[in-house]
């Protein structure tokens, strides 16, 4: 991390949601210094799990404008109370509105932007500043810059929401760390879903109040059970085994005997953790604690310790590994769970029995590593009226089955792999990297390892290069706009798929902004679907969008039979500058490898993982690990992929700019035609004959524009593709190219957008 430096404000504010941004909207504009910070991106600041509900009272006392276009989803009239029985029903009658949250919060901190309020996204407050019982100001970290700020302030604006991550690192002394007890509290959870039918009385909100399915504080026995069903994955046949037992709400369960055993004598502490073990000659004598509600870190001395820590194991992971109660845990000696609690449509016939289902094809055991061999992909037009096929052999895999195999196989020759082991920081010698710090969490050791090249493979968190000097070419940073959010579930389909060895791809900006929605079929009946946004465009949650559109793009799947799910950032751009320096080779997503168009990123990970071992090879027989000793990395990735990688970028930003109706008309028109997209795809080419031309001209005659747009399109892709095979031969000429390519791509940028 770069050297700490020194700034002052007026006003410092930590935490961008509504209290945050309402108290810089109020303070901009008065001549005062704020800075506020957030450790969330830009685009996911104020995005609050809650119902999204404000009344518009609040609006006009406070003089805070009102929601507007995406920002506003409903307009409220009123609630509705229901009782527990729903017989009785109160209305409370009172104008309001149903936000876009995200969205909303945003428009407010770039109106307090706009009027000099200073913002810093991905940052956080380390720690206070505290003078003779006073806080003068804050330790921040901030990730976009990797620097550590010491900021000195008049007055801290403490906005971090439930989780106090500030103020619950002041003494516990004063007032403002006054700490909640968790009876005064509700845990919440919601879902935004689309209805079957069109909503009785939208303008008004309905409350439930009913102890039974929304406890104040629940009943322990949610249900007697008489037994088990075992069924057969063909589910024909069924086992019933016989036994009484309990479905239990089990938090409630668990504190009443909490609460019991406090009640004889046991001491608990809450909010607390085991730092690390206490041993004298090969006995565990205590225990080093840290307790977060006293702000304390405590030493224990016991007669006998008792882990309880569950599969964390994150007491006795730090033990010495030579003793029997360090013994590990093979991963396949696990399972990964899942699950969720839901409402049934009608009463459970047998409720008092549980269901086994034994499958390995829905819950495997340990998968292979080929899911589905793919013919090609399928491409809709928004209106889903034109479909370009285009053709090509693939596989849908079980990535990290076939992922492990390969380290399998790496192992097995040689190669010394370390799980669970972090890289806390680089080691540098005179602008040379020739090691890394690593903490090996299954040892509890840190270790300091010393080599001639360091591969960094971190992906998108860039975790490792992150913390070089930023002066550094492989330290090179990220502009969220060649970013996608992406977000995908992997499920179950209530029929065969059909086709189901074409992968689908639907482009549209209203559903995917600057982004598109995938079907990926990884079977006759299981589908990988999701959809990737634009980052850094404040389009607002993923999830809004994929909950949204889902019965669109995937009507076919079955939402009851979720196998996995989960989100990433992705970047679209053309490749690092330069992915070596003196000691070090980045590659994958960390090097920005990814297809700047469709957002697959595994071909072109393996692609630069090929050219730096290739590289590496050759390193060792001359002897040299310098930038030049390894200049053949971007030598060797940018012919095999690099300079196609970068022309793609051209047509990703091109694609980013056109609306639904544009693509609509150029794909049914063939302004825009399949080979475009199969010449892009696999060359990074787009050549436009004259005879070709001018039947475009023809067929463009309702939108001259996009054709001169794909015109321009096409002479850029080409310059920018010779310019990365003109990449220099050494490292001299470095930063003369980066420039004619810096230079190249705002062109491009102003080009399309006049």
């Amino acid at each position: 991390m770069n050297s700490l430096k020194e700034l002052k404000y007026d006003v410092l504010i930590i935490g961008g949601g509504f209290a945050g941004a309402s108290t810089a909207y109020h303070l901009a504009g008065h001549g005062l210094k704020v800075l506020l910070i957030d450790s969330k991106t830009w685009n996911r600041i104020g995005d609050k799990p809650c119902g999204d509900a404000v009344s518009k009272a609040h609006f006009d006392r406070l003089g805070m404008p009102y929601p507007r276009g995406d920002e506003l989803e409903n307009k409220i009239s009123g609630i509705k109370l229901y009782s527990p029985d729903m017989e009785t029903v109160w209305t409370v009658k009172g104008e309001g509105f149903e936000l876009n949250a995200p969205a909303y919060n945003q428009r407010i901190l770039r109106e307090a932007e706009a009027k000099g309020v200073e913002i810093w996204d991905q940052t956080t407050a380390v720690k206070p500043i505290i003078d003779h019982d006073t806080v003068v100001g804050a330790v921040l970290n901030n990730r976009r810059t990797n620097e550590e700020v010491t900021v000195y302030t008049k007055v801290v604006v403490e906005a971090t929401g439930y989780s106090r991550s500030f103020r619950s690192k002041l003494p516990p002394v004063l007032p403002v760390a006054e700490d909640l007890d968790e009876r005064d509290t509700d845990i919440a959870y919601r879902e935004v879903l689309l209805t079957k039918d069109d909503i009785e009385d939208s303008d008004y909100l309905r409350i439930y109040v009913t102890q039974k399915a929304s406890p104040g504080g629940g009943d322990e026995l949610e249900n007697k059970i008489s037994g088990i069903k075992l069924y057969s994955p063909d589910m024909e046949t069924v086992w019933t085994v016989k036994g009484e037992g309990f479905e239990l709400n089990a938090p409630a369960y668990n504190q009443r005997i909490l609460r019991e055993a406090e009640a004889k004598g046991v001491e608990i502490w809450d909010q607390t953790t085991a730092v690390k073990p206490i041993i004298d000659h090969d006995t565990v004598v205590g225990a080093v604690l840290n307790n977060r509600r006293t702000n304390e870190e405590v030493t224990v001395y016991t007669k006998v310790v008792v882990e309880a820590t569950g599969y964390s194991r994150s007491f006795r992971s730090k033990l010495p590994p030579v003793l029997p109660v360090a013994e590990d845990l093979d991963e396949r000696d696990t399972d990964i769970a899942y699950r969720e609690v839901l409402l049934t449509k009608d009463d459970i016939e047998d409720s008092d029995y549980l269901r086994i289902y034994v499958t390995q094809k829905a819950s495997p055991g340990g998968g292979d590593e080929l899911e589905n061999k793919i013919s090609g992909i399928k491409l809709y037009s928004p209106d889903m009226e034109t479909v370009w096929t285009v053709k090509g052999e693939g596989f849908e895999l079980n990535a990290p089955a076939y992922n492990q195999r390969i380290l399998r196989e790496a192992e097995a020759k040689g190669v010394e792999i370390w799980d669970q082991t972090t890289a806390v920081k680089p080691i540098i010698d005179h602008d040379t990297v020739v090691g890394a710090v690593l903490n090996n969490r299954r040892t509890n050791e840190e270790v300091t390892v010393y080599t001639k090249v360091v591969v960094e493979a971190t992906g998108y968190s860039r975790s490792f290069r992150s913390k070089l000097p930023p002066v550094l070419p492989v330290a090179e940073d990220l502009d969220e706009r060649d970013t996608d959010i992406a977000y995908r579930e992997v499920l179950l389909t209530k029929d065969d798929v059909e086709d189901s060895d074409y992968l689908r791809i639907y482009v549209t900006q209203k559903a995917s902004p600057g982004g598109y929605w995938w079907y990926f079929p990884k079977g006759k009946d299981k589908v990988n679907v999701g959809l990737g946004i634009q980052g850094g465009m404040g389009y607002g949650s993923i999830h809004e969008y994929y909950k949204k559109y889902l019965d669109t793009y995937a009507p076919d799947v079955d939402k009851n039979k979720l196998l996995v799910k989960g989100g990433a950032l992705v970047p679209t751009r053309r490749p690092l500058y330069s992915m070596v320096w003196n000691g070090i080779i980045v590659v994958g997503d960390s090097a920005y490898t990814v297809n700047p168009v469709h957002g697959g990123g595994k071909g072109s990970a393996m692609i630069s993982g090929y050219c730096a071992a290739r590289t590496i090879l050759s390193a060792y027989e001359t002897g040299d690990f310098t930038t030049n000793g390894l200049w053949n990395m971007n030598l060797c990735y940018i012919n095999e992929y690099g300079a196609k990688q970068a022309s793609l970028d051209i047509f990703r930003r091109f694609l980013q700019k056109l609306t639904d109706e544009d693509i609509d008309y150029g794909m049914k028109r063939k302004v825009i035609k399949e080979e475009d997209l199969l010449e892009a795809s696999e060359k990074g080419d787009l050549h436009l004959s004259a005879a070709d031309k001018a039947m475009r001209v023809i067929s463009a005659l309702g939108r001259p524009s996009l054709l001169f747009k794909l015109k321009t399109v096409a002479d850029y892709m080409k310059r920018i593709k010779q310019l990365y095979l003109n990449y220099p031969q050494s490292p001299t000429m470095l930063n003369q190219w980066k420039e004619s390519v810096d230079r190249t791509i705002l062109e491009f940028n102003n080009a399309i957008s006049n």
